[in-house]
């Protein structure tokens, strides 16, 4: 198969931009992924407990999710294990 070099570099660009982007400005990138993260959460239940849609830094992340160990979060876990979703 043979692939026009023109249409493979706008390809290959179009794959990498996002990477570049990201190296470009790595606080604004991780602050994305945290809000992509974040919206996902406040779907669920543990992430409406704490208000997952209402954080808008990181400090504010740090606060309503706090480092734990498993058992704090073993009747989460239970709960996905026994088959609930949310």
């Amino acid at each position: 198969m043979n692939i026009d070099p023109q249409v493979a570099k706008q390809m290959l660009t179009a794959q990498l931009q996002p990477w570049h982007t990201a190296i470009a400005d790595p606080t604004k990138a991780q602050d994305g992924v945290l809000h992509h993260l974040l919206q996902d959460y406040a779907k669920t239940d543990y992430g409406a407990q704490h208000g997952a849609g209402n954080i808008s830094t990181l400090s504010d992340y740090r606060n309503a999710f706090p480092a734990g160990t498993y058992d704090d979060f073993r009747p989460a876990i239970q709960k996905v294990m026994a088959g609930e979703e949310k």
